[in-house]
């Protein structure tokens, strides 16, 4: 995301707050994320793909009304694989769920 476009996404995103009578306090809490996350996202700064989504998704806004691009949604799903991995106990089972998710990628490119 370049930095007109987040810019405009942290604009969208404070007048849907607003509109709301949210404070940034409120909007973190509804997105599970930490208030100085609302302030970046409203000042046009760079958070991660799965904290912006949680926000928009707080304030029932579509990713792709607010500008969110294809390149957004793998950086969405790489974080959300990132932390459903370290959520997986290490060892074998870690291992196994790894493996795992080789096969179902590569099972999805031999479709393609």
């Amino acid at each position: 995301m370049d930095a007109s476009q987040a810019l405009r996404i942290g604009t969208e995103v404070r007048n849907a707050r607003k509109s709301k009578g949210w404070t940034n306090a409120q909007l973190a809490e509804a997105a599970g994320v930490a208030p100085n996350t609302v302030s970046a996202i409203e000042n046009g700064k760079t958070v991660r793909a799965g904290n912006l989504r949680a926000v928009l998704d707080a304030l029932e806004i579509e990713p792709t009304t607010a500008g969110a691009s294809y390149a957004d949604d793998i950086e969405l799903v790489r974080d959300m694989v990132g932390q459903w991995l370290l959520n997986v106990p290490e060892g074998a089972e870690r291992k196994e769920a790894c493996n795992a998710l080789v096969r179902f990628v590569l099972s999805q490119n031999n479709r393609a």
